[in-house]
């Protein structure tokens, strides 16, 4: 998902985890990024004829990625950032009173990870409107969270 960006712009990503990226995906796709040392690596298993996929990742990049470097530090404790995504998607940005970054309440489990310019933070689900959210439900419950 980062791959799709410009190395070379500022931009801050918050990607889904494994975990998440395989639940809105599945069975389209595995995919996933793991934090190894602050850096990220890309496992990606794409099926280059599945433009499915390629729609429902370039939509939630659309949701996720912020054209702002945006590390941690840079979000207020105990308060509320406001910024809007590429897609124009309103994005609620704190930390709590222990320094863990939500957004849009949902919190990250990585941080301030690099990719050339890009900021990568890893949320504990995936950022979207309730529109998209709704065509792409696959659980029970129909929660991605």
């Amino acid at each position: 998902m980062v791959g799709m960006l410009p190395f070379d712009l500022p931009f801050t990503v918050f990607v889904p985890s494994e975990e998440y990226f395989q639940r809105i995906l599945e069975p389209k796709m595995v995919s996933g990024v793991k934090a190894i040392d602050g850096n990220f690596t890309k496992e990606v298993s794409m099926n280059s004829t599945s433009d499915n996929t390629i729609a429902i990742v370039s939509r939630i990049l659309g949701f996720s990625a912020v054209p702002l470097h945006l590390p941690s530090k840079s979000v207020p404790l105990n308060d509320e950032l406001f910024v809007e995504s590429l897609s124009g998607f309103r994005l609620q940005l704190g930390r709590d009173s222990t320094g863990v970054m939500f957004v849009n309440n949902i919190s990250c489990e990585a941080t301030d990870a690099r990719r050339g310019q890009i900021i990568v933070h890893v949320v504990r689900g995936v950022i979207m409107d309730a529109g998209f959210e709704q065509s792409v439900r696959h659980d029970e419950d129909g929660d991605l969270e």
